[in-house]
């Protein structure tokens, strides 16, 4: 079935999970470096290219409560 789709689709497919998928193992392997006591200057630039994808903070997380308040 992949292969029935174009070349843009499943570029467009990739692109549209893998980012989002990506972002959120950078945001993930931020938190751990912090709990570990890494060095800060690479938890912050972890989480500052997480947030540019997701939308989030680069301090922490949101909680879903008050993203739909923002809103």
């Amino acid at each position: 079935m992949w292969v029935l789709l174009s070349a843009g689709l499943r570029r467009w497919l990739i692109a549209s999970v893998a980012v989002p998928v990506g972002a959120r193992a950078l945001g993930a392997v931020a938190r751990q470096v912090e709990l570990r006591g890494g060095p800060p200057k690479l938890a912050r630039t972890l989480r500052s290219a997480s947030s540019l994808v997701l939308g989030q903070r680069a301090t922490g997380r949101r909680s879903l409560g008050r993203r739909l308040l923002r809103r």
